[in-house]
């Protein structure tokens, strides 16, 4: 058979095949093989559901290497199925023409969802008489999943600052299933304190609360009494409560409970040198403003006011204008023995303190992870004396104040004419000659401190009578030459907070030819203008900058080289 026949024979072949398979494919698109989902109407959180899929094969033909598979809604598990599977997929037997085929699928919902849920299947096959592929897809909805366990707040809408309030949590179980090992646990910020719950919780934390196994139709109560030093604002706690299905716990009911604290009659404000958004940098003076007034119509007697300090980066030796300061504890007080308008504060009545303190010069830099430093105060106002309706036994202000400190940059800009340590060798004269082109080797070494930095660029411009040579080492980045305009740029996209101090520098390294004229004679010749290194500090948003002086060929950071072979010479 020559070679036009057997392409007209392997044409023949494609295209019995794909009438086979238009024709087969209108048989399965007229329901030569369906796919059903059946389940109950409404689904429970934590009840498992049964879900069944029917296939029929209505067509001539057994379906081959047959795969079912269900889809998993966010927030619902398949018994069998992996955890964090999205799509759970079983192989089946054949399925002769005029047959059917039933798989179950459990499904277990962790969230309940008023709006309702929709289930996809689909089977693929393979048709006995044709090599193709099929699949058919079917959708049901589910109208919705019930919440099976409730959890409900109790709690006061508005406290003050220091108030004890209550917040009662109820939970109920209104599913036909049982909720194991069941656990009620408690997000809540720093400034709660926990003073009573029945029943008691887990560790020390007073967050986590053990439940156990609810039953179907049971309910129960947990009873938390707190105390809060925040400010004024709203108060934030976040009730999860936890059951376990199939061995893993999940998060069946959340609650936020948001409670409005009022501001205190008795208000607090701290400044950080007379600036509320102020960034602080190494080696400043900070003076602190503690703010305070009343903010009723009554007097308040024996006024005590507290501040802690908190930060690495305080020199706490340096506390200047404090009556006294507890170094254990980084805290200073005052009180009618050491200021005696606070014997007494009358109604409307308002008042400063203020005290110093110096920061380190250099940041405490120990670990890769030391790094986006702030200086913390916490400052509290107190009295014993109560207004009336407020179930307190005294009086609380409260003013936090965090103020962050911004990076550093460095940048040290060598020039070296014998760079035997890069396998550089720097031709030409030295002393450097007018006329005749000398050769150097210029080094950019950058450290940085403190905070991530982006966007790095190093630049400086050449001066006259100087070329660029060429680029020996890039250790990070890019380096750019301007061309005319004697510009060179090294551009880094991020350096990390401690990279040179506690790992290498970065350095890029590059050559150039220096040319003496007639009036550089008797002279340094200047070679490179002031180095500038500019940042953006990815901790405070701020833009950073650092110079390192411009260069002659005067060397000073080459130890080969004496005063006078800097001088140009004839």
């Amino acid at each position: 058979m020559n070679m036009y026949g057997k392409r007209g024979i392997i044409a023949l072949g494609i295209i019995l095949f794909a009438i086979g398979a238009y024709y087969f494919y209108l048989g399965v698109t007229s329901g030569g093989v369906n796919i059903e989902i059946s389940t109950v109407a409404e689904a429970e959180v934590g009840v498992p559901l049964d879900i069944n899929l029917s296939i029929r094969n209505e067509s001539n033909s057994t379906l081959k290497d047959v795969k079912v598979s269900l889809d998993i809604p966010n927030g619902a598990i398949v018994v069998g199925a992996r955890e964090g599977q999205i799509i759970e997929t079983r192989s089946v037997n054949d399925i002769r023409p005029s047959s059917s085929y039933e798989e179950r699928f459990q499904m277990i919902f962790t969230e309940g969802r008023e709006e309702g849920e929709k289930l996809t299947a689909r089977v693929s096959y393979t048709p006995e008489s044709i090599g193709a592929r099929f699949e058919k897809e079917t959708e049901k909805e589910i109208p919705a999943v019930k919440e099976g366990l409730t959890l409900e707040a109790e709690v006061s809408e508005t406290i003050f600052p220091g108030e004890e309030f209550e917040v009662i949590l109820k939970y109920k179980n209104t599913a036909q299933a049982v909720f194991e090992s069941a656990e009620l646990e408690l997000d809540y910020p720093k400034t709660v304190t926990i003073t009573k719950t029945d029943p008691s919780p887990i560790g020390k934390e007073k967050r986590l609360w053990n439940i156990g196994d609810i039953e179907e139709g049971s309910e129960g109560e947990i009873v938390i009494n707190a105390t809060t030093l925040g400010e004024s604002g709203t108060l934030v706690i976040n009730a999860s409560l936890n059951a376990v299905f199939l061995g893993k716990s999940f998060t069946v009911q959340n609650k936020k409970i948001e409670i409005a604290i009022a501001p205190s009659p008795l208000s607090l404000k701290v400044t950080a040198n007379e600036d509320p958004n102020y960034i602080a940098k190494p080696g400043d003076m900070i003076r602190y403003t503690l703010s305070y007034e009343n903010n009723t119509r009554q007097d308040f007697e024996d006024i005590v006011i507290q501040a802690k300090l908190g930060g690495e980066m305080f020199e706490f030796g340096t506390m200047a204008n404090v009556p006294s300061f507890n170094n254990f504890t980084k805290t200073t007080l005052w009180n009618k023995g050491s200021n005696p308008e606070l014997e007494m504060v009358g109604a409307g009545a308002k008042g400063t303190l203020t005290f110093d303190i110096k920061l380190k010069s250099d940041y405490p830099i120990k670990r890769l992870s030391d790094k986006n430093f702030v200086l913390d105060i916490e400052a509290k106002i107190e009295s014993p004396t109560t207004t009336e309706g407020v179930a307190a036994g005294k009086t609380v202000g409260i003013a936090n104040l965090e103020t962050k400190v911004m990076g550093q940059i460095n940048v040290d800009a060598l020039g070296l004419f014998r760079d035997a340590g890069n396998g550089v060798i720097n031709n030409g004269p030295l002393p450097p000659q007018v006329g005749k082109a000398t050769e150097f080797t210029i080094h950019w070494v950058l450290k940085n401190y403190g905070t991530d930095v982006n966007e790095v660029e190093v630049s400086a411009e050449l001066e006259n009578g100087v070329v660029f040579g060429k680029e020996i080492k890039v250790s990070d980045g890019r380096l750019e030459f301007g061309g005319e305009d004697g510009k060179i740029v090294w551009k880094i996209p991020r350096v990390n907070a401690t990279r040179g101090v506690i790992s290498s520098p970065l350095e890029a390294v590059f050559q150039i030819r220096v040319t003496p004229r007639p009036e550089h004679l008797g002279t340094a010749m200047p070679m490179l203008s002031m180095t500038i290194v500019k940042a953006t500090d990815s901790f405070t948003n701020l833009t950073i900058t650092n110079f390192d002086q411009g260069m002659t060929t005067m060397l000073t950071d080459d130890p080969t080289i004496k005063a006078e072979e800097g001088t140009v010479i004839q």
